[in-house]
């Protein structure tokens, strides 16, 4: 992880999600942001304001002697819901975080000189690379984790629709197979990976366990599943292309971590846009998908 020089200015990214809370102090601006320290803990639907206040007092205590002074560090909040005003006002995962504001929280108000609370795709956004942040580029932002969220930029602009309520495009409908109706946060995200390992084996497996699993039938089915979730992710990507017609489809999150999850679902994408608009479009998966909430968290306080 990177030094951090004395005189050094920070960022503190928190990245709260369903399974796990980031928090990372990051050096360095824009392109040569460097990770320093992280702390990660697991969450959960049982996982409380008082559980996210301790985990940063904990990384606080654990990095105080690398940690810049107040004046020279500034903090961003991630989650997953929806916020208003810097209040979390509808986390459906994590109920137990609904009515928190970081910025009164003790352990951050003390430490940084601003704290800036946002929708995590929002936060994943403002980490998009400088080169497709020119007036005229569009922009899809695709983050996939727990579920899977789209911020969209259309030249150089967020496109935030009448209250800022765009990019649930998880909770869309789709056909699902053998009849009915599903979304497609139920076929190509974290989750659902998870969910259907664990039905068809018959376990309970966390995310956790089943990524570290090296028995032959978890192993198997993890597989089946992962390239199952990530065709349907191709097929998302090639909706977003075909609608859009973006320069670039920006992707991060939890998910990547999945073996061959990212290439196949390039892969499927590719084959099922529309070949002339795929062209023109560039599918990039972020240096580090999973830390890409808490980087871009980091980078909230540009807005202030």
């Amino acid at each position: 992880m990177a030094v951090v020089g004395e005189a050094e200015r920070g960022r503190i990214g928190v990245d709260i999600g369903g399974t796990k809370m980031l928090v990372n102090l990051y050096v360095g601006g824009g392109s040569g942001s460097k990770l320093a320290r992280s702390l990660r803990v697991g969450t959960g639907p049982d996982f409380t304001t008082e559980n996210a206040e301790a985990a940063i007092a904990r990384f606080f205590e654990l990095y105080a002697d690398v940690m810049p002074s107040k004046e020279r560090l500034v903090c961003g909040v991630s989650v997953p819901g929806l916020v208003e005003d810097g209040q979390l006002v509808l986390i459906p995962d994590i109920k137990g975080l609904e009515g928190w504001v970081p910025k009164e929280s003790p352990s951050l108000s003390r430490r940084c000189a601003t704290v800036t609370t946002a929708n995590d795709i929002e936060a994943a956004a403002a980490a998009l690379p400088e080169r497709w942040r020119g007036d005229g580029m569009t922009a899809v932002v695709l983050v996939v984790g727990t579920g899977i969220g789209c911020f969209y930029v259309d030249r150089g602009r967020p496109v935030l629709g009448a209250k800022g309520w765009t990019g649930e495009f998880g909770l869309s409908p789709i056909p699902e197979e053998g009849g009915g109706l599903t979304t497609w946060d139920r076929v190509l995200s974290g989750r659902a990976i998870v969910n259907r390992v664990n039905e068809k084996l018959g376990l309970a497996l966390s995310a956790e366990d089943l990524a570290d699993s090296t028995q032959p039938p978890v192993v198997a089915a993890r597989q089946t599943e992962v390239l199952r979730a990530a065709r349907y992710l191709g097929m998302a990507i090639a909706t977003h292309v075909n609608m859009l017609n973006p320069d670039v489809v920006f992707m991060g999150g939890g998910a990547f971590r999945w073996p061959d999850y990212a290439q196949t679902a390039v892969t499927t994408a590719r084959e099922l846009a529309i070949a002339n608009t795929m062209e023109l479009c560039t599918l990039e998966v972020a240096h580090d998908p999973a830390h890409l909430p808490a980087l871009g968290a980091s980078f909230l306080c540009r807005r202030e």
